[in-house]
């Protein structure tokens, strides 16, 4: 069986979409509308081009960052295949270069189930789920065959108010199921 490292990749997605482009703001705290705003410009970070979307992930990921992630990945015909892995700051950004490309065609859905705001309105934790459908992976040493994936993910993030940023993202707690489909050549 051909080991599939997918994890960086889908993490730094699932980071990626709930991140918004940073702006200059004289807010001093987060607030819902802010917070849903974020998110929801968080689901078009990848329509931007790749040194942008770098840029954007850098300024709007906390550098204290951390992101964990229990993966489940099912391939066809097989057992599905369970893995933990944690994401520092710095992994996040290398794994954007690594996953850019494998959402550029893929349909996202975002459903925010909960808000919950610090009393200090400095900090919130949001909790939501993410659908990705028709994600694509291709293999170095086979770049004519391609992966096509669909996944739901369950996370919690926990956001900080970051003077002259704005929100940004510190942890990211995820459970994703990731269901692989055949191969298709392309």
């Amino acid at each position: 069986m051909r080991k599939i490292a997918l994890w960086p990749a889908l993490l730094t997605v699932l980071v990626v979409m709930n991140i918004s482009p940073v702006q200059a703001q004289t807010d001093k705290f987060l607030t819902d509308d802010s917070i849903r705003a974020f998110m929801e410009e968080s689901l078009k970070s990848y329509m931007l081009d790749y040194p942008d979307f770098e840029a954007f992930l850098r300024r709007s990921s906390h550098k204290n960052f951390i992101g964990t992630l229990d993966l489940t990945i099912t391939l066809p015909g097989q057992a599905p295949v369970k893995n933990n892995v944690s994401m520092s700051y710095e992994q996040l950004i290398q794994s954007g270069r690594d996953g850019y490309n494998s959402v550029q065609n893929a349909e996202l859905e975002q459903i925010i189930s909960e808000i919950t705001m610090a009393p200090d309105q400095q900090k919130a934790s949001v909790a939501y789920t993410m659908t990705i459908v028709n994600q694509s992976f291709s293999f170095n040493e086979q770049p004519t065959q391609s992966m096509m994936a669909d996944s739901v993910t369950h996370c919690t993030d926990d956001l900080v108010f970051t003077p002259g940023i704005g929100p940004q993202i510190i942890k990211s707690v995820c459970t994703t199921e990731v269901t692989i489909k055949p191969q298709q050549e392309l």
